[in-house]
């Protein structure tokens, strides 16, 4: 099956219908492939490829200069793209996968612009775009039944999702603006990524992007991102020993315009713990790096290290190498420019530190014998 709808000028629609093993009739285990592309405005650009079926494929593009291309190399593939056009008046830009704008042979984002390539068992994804200068790339290989959804709203939001494996990965990205960034990159069964990023400014902002994710898994982990506002950054390294590792990151930043106000948050883990960081306000660092394993946090805590900074201007060091351990900073609304660092080479241990007022330094080390307190 095969269905191509167009409306305006200049439309470009094109499906490719291939077969799995070189011969004239295609692969059918289940069903044949079926492919759907409507284009309402002028100037669009769609290509389906399929080369082995069941497959399922459907672009539908309101708006004019929309482009988009989906590859499907495996069976039980499905993937649906939506995209409106809403002008900016930005014009055209050349992006790459980082979403920084760049120069050949980098993609030319005219609108918005979506590209999916499936060459797993059972993939699925799915993506919608309203706005304009959006630009979303899906790249799913292996053998698993990997799962990606995309929405981005506003302009110049920009999502890559990279996965290898049967993992899942949803990515949400709004604002008046826009200028998100989410990075996700999965090579492992039961790795799963949730990004939420809502920008809050109505005018360009200074610095590209305003918030932006990177989260990189190489087990069997979870991750979750949540960003407010402009000015946050979160890196999530979760690789060979994370498996059943969960970090979570909430940000949020009203005011930060320039790249000192930007909060940043660093989770770094190879072992079966888990991590919590909140950021309120402005400027605030936090980094956070377990090598030990914790699968059950005592202390009243759910995570092992629960990080949270609800003032300016502040920075959080923890380390955890032993086994068992435990960390939690909390420093108040309403201070600013304090200093944490907690590390602990011990087994089984607890610190916590909560800091009030202003210019605060607090240095915790507990690097020998179990069950210490701090």
């Amino acid at each position: 099956d095969a269905a191509v709808s167009q409306v305006g000028n200049d439309n470009f629609a094109n499906v490719i219908r291939q077969t799995a093993n070189g011969n004239d009739v295609p692969n059918q285990p289940n069903i044949d492939a079926t492919a759907v592309i409507l284009q309402n405005g002028s100037d669009n650009f769609a290509t389906i490829a399929q080369d082995a079926v069941p497959n399922n494929a459907t672009i539908t593009q309101n708006g004019d200069e929309n482009d988009a291309t989906i590859t499907q190399t495996a069976a039980n593939a499905t993937a649906t793209v939506t995209q409106t056009q809403v002008e900016s008046g930005n014009g055209i830009r050349i992006r790459g996968a980082d979403g920084r704008d760049n120069t050949a042979p980098n993609q030319s984002i005219r609108s918005n612009f979506s590209n999916i390539v499936q060459s797993a068992v059972n993939t699925r994804a799915e993506v919608t775009q309203k706005g304009d200068l959006n630009r979303s790339e899906v790249l799913q290989t292996g053998t698993g039944g990997a799962a990606a959804e995309v929405s981005q709203t506003g302009i110049f939001n920009n999502s890559q999702i990279d996965q290898e494996g049967d993992g899942f990965a949803k990515v949400t990205q709004g604002g008046l603006y826009g200028d998100n960034n989410s990075q996700i990159t999965q090579t492992a069964n039961g790795a799963s990524a949730t990004v939420t990023q809502n920008s809050g400014s109505t005018t360009e902002p200074t610095l590209f992007p305003t918030n932006e994710s990177i989260i990189q898994q190489d087990d069997e982990a979870q991750a979750t991102v949540t960003q407010e506002g402009q000015q946050n950054k979160s890196l999530i390294d979760q690789f060979v020993g994370a498996n059943g590792a969960v970090a979570e990151v909430k940000q949020t930043n009203s005011v930060g315009s320039l790249e000192e106000d930007t909060n940043l948050s660093t989770i770094t883990q190879r072992a079966e713990s888990s991590a919590y960081v909140e950021q309120i306000g402005q400027g605030n660092t936090s980094d956070v790096k377990q090598i030990g394993a914790n699968i059950a946090p005592g202390n009243g805590l759910l995570f092992a290290v629960d990080v949270r900074q609800l003032g300016d201007d502040s920075e959080s060091t923890v380390t955890q190498n032993g086994m068992g351990n435990e960390a939690k900073l909390l420093q108040a609304a309403g201070s600013s420019n304090n200093v944490s660092t907690i590390t602990q080479d011990a087994n089984d241990s607890f610190a916590d530190v909560l800091q009030a007022g202003s210019g605060n330094d607090s240095l915790v080390e507990q690097m020998s014998g179990s069950g210490n307190t701090a």
